[in-house]
């Protein structure tokens, strides 16, 4: 089930972090950020990717692009002032045709200038909003904003608290807020708990390597990524032969899936994936396979990150990168959060803490 309401809530603070994102949509609609490009002082919507290593819009003029809804953004060079660097295509992400245009992207008070992908012709694998923050590092920095953003933070890392997977158990009524955020430096909020760090699996890019369990057989030595506010993603094998075109009368009939770091153990089970069909009174799986050509063996979606936050770390020299893991508590309502839902309106609203400190974080 989709809904066409989103329900976006922005504010920057400097007790939490050197700035946070604090997002907050109905249904299934995931984690999202914005930022402003150039010369435009419109809000991009977009998703957060630590697997894409640039960031992606959609041109005004673009064919075959998908039609979100009727206010999102579409980029203008006009109105950026940006300029024309370089075509580029990606067929397996379904863009047919593309430029990346010299720009700059706005965070909060934060400028960056940026090889910016504008889509102009295709239609790219972005889901919910129109363009896509990406975090993977790249030996291309003018592409990739990641370590140029976490140079600027008093602290080298971004902590994501991911939303809930929305799905439907046996007509049980569900909420239908969601509730997510997206910090970046020194982070002392609560809606995560403490976080266990551990080595990524080549220091160039947000992946780990660990055994992976299905039920009770073992997957030894799997690369695993994360899809930030999206769908897990099965090995094509496994999900052809556990959920591809199949029901169940019981969701304990789809599979448990968990991998393992030191002593802990992370998993999804089917209460976080499995979703209700009315019409046919039996569940299903709602996740995706990985698409041909992927660099991971699973990729965990909000069904993990619903439990657990994320974090990304790196030293100065970003030679060394690591990902951690916490309890996600969930973060608690805000008066904002409450007074949007209650009205069933979209509502923007900016409080600028201590400013002068925080400008001091930045420098």
């Amino acid at each position: 089930m989709r809904s066409s309401v989103i329900l976006p809530l922005f504010f920057i603070t400097a007790t939490n972090a050197d700035f946070a994102f604090n997002s907050n949509t109905e249904f299934s609609y995931p984690l999202y950020f914005n930022f402003k490009i150039g010369n435009d002082n419109s809000d991009v919507k977009v998703q957060v990717d630590t697997n894409r290593p640039y960031t992606l819009v959609l041109h005004e003029e673009c064919f075959h692009c998908p039609m979100y809804f009727k206010d999102n953004y579409r980029y203008s060079e006009k109105k950026t002032g940006g300029s024309f660097v370089e075509n580029f295509t990606s067929p397996s992400d379904g863009i047919r045709e593309g430029a990346f245009y010299s720009d700059k992207l706005k965070f909060s008070t934060l400028s960056l200038d940026v090889k910016l992908a504008v889509v102009s012709n295709g239609y790219p694998s972005i889901d919910y909003y129109p363009g896509v923050l990406g975090l993977k590092p790249s030996t291309d920095d003018e592409k990739s904003v990641v370590k140029r953003l976490m140079n600027e933070l008093s602290e080298q890392q971004i902590v994501i608290q991911d939303g809930r997977h929305y799905v439907l158990k046996d007509f049980r009524r569900v909420r239908d807020d969601n509730l997510a955020s997206i910090s970046f430096g020194k982070y002392e909020g609560d809606a995560c708990g403490n976080f266990t760090f551990t080595k990524t699996l080549d220091n160039s890019s947000w992946r780990i390597r660990a055994d992976v369990t299905v039920d009770s057989k073992l997957r030894p030595n799997q690369t695993i990524a994360f899809n930030v506010g999206g769908e897990t993603l099965f090995p094509k094998d496994l999900f052809r032969d556990r959920i591809d075109n199949k029901t169940f009368a019981k969701q304990s009939e789809l599979p448990t899936i968990s991998f393992k770091i030191d002593d802990q153990v992370y998993q999804i089970t089917p209460e976080d994936y499995a979703t209700f069909v009315d019409d046919l009174v039996k569940y299903k799986g709602d996740v995706r396979h990985i698409p041909d050509g992927s660099d991971a063996d699973f990729v965990f979606g909000t069904d993990l990150l619903q439990h657990h936050c994320l974090a990304l770390t790196a030293n100065k020299d970003f030679t060394e990168l690591r990902i951690g893991f916490a309890p996600n508590y969930g973060r608690k309502p805000l008066a904002r959060d409450l007074g949007v839902l209650d009205k069933g309106a979209t509502a923007y609203s900016l409080s600028v803490i201590m400013a002068g400190v925080f400008m001091a974080l930045l420098r």
